[in-house]
């Protein structure tokens, strides 16, 4: 294992201070140096959603992220729903649906650039969205909408592989409906904690 970086973050955000030293410039195991990465988030994973995504380094403080994924075990669990009082927690019995998903990091130590693995503690601003419809009842649809605040930071494990460790708060729209003519649907503020473990791997 080349580096393990842990870092304790508070749910307020408040920036992270600690301190490291660049081993990468004294054990060099050939990992490569690359703007590109792709992943998965295990907890979106875990919680009904397969998903992938790619980002790309605009710069050593700056990472863009880009998602696509789909809802194939009929259920979606959403923790964010937990201090939310009408949207379901869980949906059982859903037909596959879509999810998109783009968001933007800004990392704070710029001695340990995004090239590096493990490019340590990061704020993160991501837009999720989930499509569905009902598997017994096509007529009726759901959307979620969130935004997630977050902090992280960015874990090297071996290899090309590092980890993503984020947490924050959610907010956003839950909004159900029937096809009719014309459509009828209504919407639920949603807003609660959100956690995301995040494994990379850079090409």
């Amino acid at each position: 294992m080349k580096r393990i970086l842990v870092s304790v973050f508070t749910l307020s955000l408040s920036i992270l201070s600690f301190g490291q030293e660049d081993y990468d410039l004294i054990f060099d195991d050939g990992v490569k140096n690359t703007k590109i990465a792709i992943g998965t988030d295990l907890v979106t994973l875990c919680t009904g959603t397969v998903n992938f995504n790619a980002s790309y380094n605009l710069s050593d403080k700056f990472q863009v992220k880009v998602g696509v994924g789909a809802t194939p075990f009929g259920f979606i669990f959403d923790a964010t729903s937990l201090l939310s009082d009408e949207p379901p927690i869980m949906q059982r019995d859903l037909k596959t649906g879509s999810f998109l998903s783009g968001g933007i990091k800004y990392f704070l130590n710029k001695e340990h650039g995004l090239i590096n693995s493990g490019a340590g503690a990061y704020y993160a601003l991501y837009l999720e969205r989930w499509k569905n419809l009902d598997a017994l009842n096509n007529s009726f649809f759901y959307k979620r909408t969130k935004l997630n605040i977050v902090g992280g930071t960015n874990v090297g494990l071996f290899g090309n592989f590092n980890l993503d460790i984020e947490y924050g708060m959610s907010v956003g729209f839950y909004t159900t409906g029937i096809v009719l003519l014309p459509t009828s649907e209504s919407s639920d503020l949603i807003y609660g904690l959100n956690l995301g473990l995040g494994l990379n791997y850079k090409l």
